[in-house]
């Protein structure tokens, strides 16, 4: 080991890193953080998916919110034709499109997956920012790209943003995650006005993109 190391500790890894710039982020949005809180993936954690990967879990995920606002069995048959996703859906999806008469609380929560699908298209660069959690995305900016591209149109467009731009935004929105959590916890509404539901979300869609725990997307925990 060398000397600066003896004396000083060893070199910061780029998770180590990564923490802080998001807890530096954060301050300056005014929000609580948790220096305890360990960095989000672990250097080496992390696995890289393909874009036609990410663009049929896209599909997959935003077929089953449109489900989930509209409720359209016809509309969603016509829909699946269309982009060709017979093929896209986990086995939870499946069966809530199979679903004649779904419940309130499910139709909800797959249409918030509108939001985790919005992280994807970020991550292949079909949009340029990831906005600050605090509105909810808008449908129509996401139906009208990939009407116009298609499904093999967006494998071919599609740009995965490098590893390390994807794990910096993941480790931002754990952290996020964390404050909207605890609040929530001690009953306080959640700063800075992030909104609770479109981080959860987000947290729960980077932590498909990255890999984390090697979950399967029905499985996604979002530990904070």
């Amino acid at each position: 080991m060398k000397l600066f190391e003896r004396v000083f500790g060893a070199k910061k890894d780029a998770a180590e890193l990564r923490k802080e710039r998001a807890i530096a982020q954060l301050t300056d949005e005014a929000l609580p953080t948790n220096a305890f809180l360990p960095p989000h993936m672990a250097v080496g954690e992390d696995i890289r998916r393909s874009e036609a990967e990410v663009v049929t879990r896209l599909l997959g995920a935003m077929i089953a919110a449109v489900k989930g606002e509209t409720r359209d069995s016809d509309l969603i048959a016509q829909v699946i034709a269309q982009y060709g996703a017979e093929d896209c859906f986990t086995p939870e999806e499946r069966a809530f499109l199979d679903e004649a008469s779904p419940s309130e609380e499910t139709c909800a929560k797959f249409a918030w997956r509108y939001e985790g699908v919005y992280v994807l298209m970020w991550a292949l660069r079909f949009f340029d920012t990831l906005p600050y959690p605090t509105d909810i995305v808008h449908v129509p900016d996401m139906t009208g790209l990939m009407s116009r591209l298609g499904r093999e149109g967006m494998i071919k467009e599609a740009r995965l943003r490098p590893q390390g731009e994807i794990l910096d935004a993941a480790e931002l929105t754990y952290r996020y995650n964390w404050a909207a959590t605890n609040a929530r916890m001690n009953n306080r509404p959640a700063p800075s006005n992030l909104d609770a539901g479109v981080v959860y979300e987000r947290h729960y869609a980077f932590n498909w993109l990255v890999g984390y725990g090697k979950q399967t997307w029905d499985e996604i925990s979002t530990d904070t």
